[in-house]
């Protein structure tokens, strides 16, 4: 259906225009203060003695392994007998 101008003019002018709603103004923003609960404070340990002592070093005493082989990549095996050891130099596990 066509309107011809004039009735187009007259829908244009009855036709309802939303406006924007007068009650809603402006209303700035405040944050509230951040809630912390309420916790002693335990002061820290202020002393001057150092506690930090060097531990041993591991050192193997026994004589069932012999030594440390690679056996593929970078994987590190024990050897334990000369048995072990020409197996690794074969590839066999």
């Amino acid at each position: 259906m066509f309107l011809d101008l004039s009735q187009y003019n007259k829908h244009r002018r009855t036709r309802t225009i939303k406006k924007p709603s007068k009650t809603n103004k402006f209303v700035r923003y405040v944050p509230t203060e951040v809630y912390r609960r309420e916790t002693k404070e335990y002061p820290s340990v202020t002393t001057d003695a150092v506690m930090c002592v060097k531990p041993e070093r591991h050192l193997y005493t026994g004589t069932l392994i012999k030594g440390i082989s690679v056996l593929h990549k970078s994987n590190a095996v024990p050897v334990t007998n000369n048995q072990d050891i020409h197996d690794i130099a074969k590839m066999r596990r």
